[in-house]
């Protein structure tokens, strides 16, 4: 049915006619509007009315299983604060939370997951390294040579250097997300 067919269909109830409402469409994994939708034309076809369209089947809201919601005055500054802390829109941000709070898994925004993601970068220039003490002990290079203990400083050095850093990211995230400044 084109949009230009459509028109709005409101009413106000008591509200926990309304909790109940949402409960029921909740549990039917529809919005408010599409179960309103299906009582409606229920309703009608019952009455003996016939329609072209279908009522939404459900469980289905959509492709991208779009929600909208208000928040407080006030909120918005804060929001807009808490996303930007974390280098998101805020849009993008409220989708992470709401992600973390159903899934019960802190996430992890796109910037520190580059930050790891230098981190395996750097885990394979170890692993090079690495490979470069093996070669030169199978050489039959001794274990007190120069070379292969400037070798060994410098993994150990980059070994240390990283789990700091990944430490430190994986720290900053856990305090951000438990200590209510998400």
């Amino acid at each position: 049915m084109p949009s230009s067919d459509k028109a709005l269909i409101s009413a106000k109830v008591p509200k926990p006619v309304k909790d109940d409402f949402v409960s029921v469409a909740s549990a039917r994994g529809l919005s408010e509007s599409a179960l309103l939708r299906e009582v409606i034309l229920t309703v009608l076809a019952e009455a003996g009315h016939q329609f072209n369209s279908e009522p939404v089947a459900p469980g289905r809201r959509g492709p991208k299983e779009r929600t909208t919601f208000r928040y407080r005055p006030g909120d918005g500054p804060a929001l807009e604060r808490r996303a930007k802390a974390r280098g998101l829109p805020p849009a993008t941000y409220l989708s992470m939370l709401i992600h973390a709070h159903v899934r019960d898994a802190a996430p992890m925004p796109p910037e520190e997951v580059r930050a790891l993601k230098a981190c395996v970068s750097e885990l394979s220039a170890v692993g090079r390294n690495l490979n470069q003490i093996a070669r030169g002990i199978n050489a039959g290079q001794q274990e007190g040579s120069e070379p292969l203990s400037k070798h060994l400083n410098e993994v150990r050095q980059q070994l240390g250097d990283l789990r700091a850093h990944v430490a430190q990211i994986v720290r900053a995230n856990l305090m951000s997300w438990e200590g209510g400044n998400a």
